[in-house]
Parts: structure tokens; sequence; C-alpha cells
């Protein structure tokens, strides 16, 4: 992590691994340049941020999150609006919507960089959400794996996930029609599995559930055992961190270097969100270089901006 000192805000680290809680701004009354780039850069050195006791319309949200990046949606929910509601409702038994952990519409060519969640209504205990450090995961490899890892390409794959072949959520998007839209979520894209992080450099390993189903050149059988293991790899306890959410509490998190798991413990409860998305780049590491300039030079980053000590 880089410790150079914040100017204008503070910032509490969540874990070693990666979070942190974001304190002395007011989104909804917006940043200066100079506030805004001290967030974007804890955002980048801490891959999750939480900024709590914000007042903000979605009108609000919408122009924070956009400082970041055009704004998206990922491929297989209903409607054109920019905003998606992730609703749970006190009568709900069955899943929660993210009950598993998993990265936010990665069968796109152009993933989400990440999410902006802002909590409207929340359970009194329960409903926290979990991260996990892929820089960490990658790093903690072998140095055999790592050449392995970076030679493959993974298929993450709509058609598969949302082809009723078992989505890990399945069981919740055959209850909430209104939410999914099966036919836009039926794409595939291939992704390389160790991908290069642009703002930092670094790289990340990439295989998360539910849409990754095999590698280039490989079957689906033959490509399960390893996609499993890369991501239980990930999904070890010493890499992750985990929010507890309050009323008008903004998330803020990297959706290329992290993956995440809304826990599902607050049954007869509502829990409200409210979450716009920010469009990512086309995903480019070691088995497959960028096809477009990205949209930030690393060298540019590091020089004026560096979040890598």
């Amino acid at each position: 992590m880089n410790s150079r000192p914040y100017q204008h805000i503070r910032v509490e680290p969540l874990s070693s691994a990666l979070g942190a809680e974001i304190s002395g701004v007011d989104l909804a009354r917006g940043l200066s340049d100079e506030v805004f780039a001290e967030v974007r850069r804890a955002f980048f050195e801490n891959l999750v941020v939480m900024i709590r006791d914000q007042d903000l319309t979605e009108d609000q949200q919408c122009d924070f999150a956009a400082r970041f990046g055009k704004l998206t949606k990922s491929a297989g929910l209903a409607g054109t609006s920019r905003v998606f509601m992730v609703t749970k409702k006190a009568t709900d038994r069955g899943r929660n919507v993210g009950g598993h952990w998993h990265a936010d519409g990665t069968q796109m060519e152009r993933s989400p960089l990440g999410s902006a969640l802002y909590a409207l209504e929340i359970p009194p205990y329960g409903g926290d959400t979990m991260f996990c450090n892929l820089y960490m995961a990658y790093e903690s490899l072998s140095p055999g794996m790592k050449k392995l890892a970076d030679s493959l390409i993974l298929v993450h794959s709509g058609t598969m996930g949302y082809g009723g072949q078992g989505h890990v959520a399945q069981d919740v998007i055959d209850k909430r029609p209104e939410m999914y839209d099966f036919e836009a979520g039926r794409i595939d894209a291939e992704h390389p599995l160790v991908r290069i992080i642009p703002q930092t450099g670094r790289k990340v390993l990439y295989a998360p559930s539910p849409m990754s189903f095999y590698f280039k050149d490989m079957s689906v059988a033959d490509s399960a055992p390893l996609i499993k293991y890369f991501q239980e790899i990930a999904e070890k306890p010493e890499f992750t961190c985990r929010f507890r959410w309050t009323k008008g509490a903004l998330m803020l998190w990297d959706n290329r270097a992290t993956y995440h798991y809304a826990l599902n413990d607050y049954h007869g409860w509502d829990r409200t969100m409210r979450r716009v998305q920010i469009e990512g780049e086309r995903p480019f590491g070691p088995a497959k270089p960028p096809t477009e300039a990205v949209p930030e030079v690393v060298a540019t980053v590091r020089a004026a901006d560096p979040v890598v000590a």
C-alpha cells in the first residue's frame, strides 16, 4: 500500500488485505478536483472504499460515479436505466442477489470497472458484504503456476450462465423476471485469466463465478478443476475483508480486482440498495494484449498519482 498521506480526507484501512473507510467528504455537495483526486487514489489503493452518512439522490450518486468513467449496466439486467435496485424483502426466504463469490457482468466485452452501491434501507443486523483481493491471489501463486496462468484465456459465457445450465443463482433469476433480461445476458467474451489493471500496472487473477465456464482450447470438464482452484485461491480468508452497512453509506469497489459476496443472514428484514456501475476497459494481460488504447497510461498515472509504493 502507498503510505503517502492524504491532505483533504481521512482514510481508515479495514484490513491489511483491502478495504477502507473514507470520512471528511459530503458527496451531495460535490467534490473539488483536489478532494476527488484523493478519493480516487484511496479507491485504487484499497480496492473497496465506504463513505458513510451520505444523503444522496439518484442524480448525485450517478454524478459521483461518473467521475470515474462512463456509466453502464451489467448485461442480463432488465431495462435501460443506469440505476439498478438491489432489493430483498422481509418475506423473501430464498437466496439473495449476489449471495455467492462473484464479479459483475464478466461476460461483457467491457465488464464494469466498478460499482457505487448506496444503502437506502438496511436490516438491524446482517447483510454484510465481503470482498477478496485479486492482486494478492495472483501474487500467492508459485512461479510455475504464474507462468501457466499467464498463458490462459478464460471464456465467460452468459449463453451458458443464463441458459438454464447451472447459474449459481438460477433460483433467484427464475423468481425475479422483472430484474433480468435473459436474452441480453446471453453473450460470451474471452478474457485473459491474468489481467493487468491499467491504473496500477499490476496483475490480478481473474476467474470469477458464475460466468467462468472453460478455458479457450480446453473442454468444460478439463477446465473445471483448474477454474475451481483459481477461485479458491482468491477466496482465502487472509485475502478478504468484510463491510458492515449503515443507512446512507455509499460503497465503491473495483470489479476488476476483487470478487464480492453479499451475505444472506437477515431473513425477516427488508434491504434496499441502489447501484450504478462504471464501464471498464477491454480486459488485457499476458495472454491477450490490449486491442485499443487503455483509458490511462500506467507510467503517467504512477508519476502523477502513484498508487503502488
